[in-house]
């Protein structure tokens, strides 16, 4: 079951692109400042990447997500990661932050600076990886959490295909 603080909680939040071959710098954000952000993206379909440095899925599945991103963004698709690893580490930032720019995704990357207990509690997750798909009208499409897939991993063919069976409905 996902927490009703997940569902619902995006919309349509617009801000200018940079040249495609760049990568935002991430931004270390608290859970409820998360939540605020993502609020505004009604209206848009919002696909949000939960993921870590040390889960090698996560990694090895994220061009999947900036394709997917750089595909369908005119479309209205917006895609968000969300870092989980512990903003405090400088070591393991630099690596996130290096991970980042090497993916050249022009889309928002977040890092969440809350203890594991607190995000596991509100995303309803022990650890990555996990995606959520929201609808136009906010509300939670589909959660992937690889517990359909025999290897525990995000099936991006079926996050594609909901993706754009989503993009297709009107705006609210």
């Amino acid at each position: 079951m996902i927490p009703l603080v997940v569902c619902g909680l995006l919309g349509a939040w617009v801000q200018e692109s940079p040249p495609a071959s760049a990568s935002r710098p991430p931004v270390v954000i608290k859970f409820k400042e998360l939540v605020e952000k993502l609020h505004g993206w009604r209206g848009e379909v919002v696909v949000v990447d939960f993921w870590s440095d040390g889960c090698l899925s996560c990694k090895r599945d994220f061009p999947q997500l900036v394709r997917l991103h750089g595909k369908l963004k005119k479309q209205g698709l917006v895609c968000v990661s969300v870092n989980l690893d512990e903003p405090s580490d400088a070591r393991l930032m630099a690596a996130v932050k290096k991970f980042l720019a090497e993916q050249k995704a022009d889309f928002d990357h977040f890092i969440l600076d809350e203890e594991s207990a607190t995000w596991q509690k509100q995303i309803g997750v022990a650890g990555p990886p996990v995606v959520f798909v929201f609808g136009r009208d906010g509300k939670l499409a589909r959660k992937f959490d690889g517990s359909d897939d025999p290897n525990g991993e995000v099936n991006y063919q079926h996050l594609e295909e909901l993706v754009v069976k989503l993009l297709k409905q009107p705006r609210p």
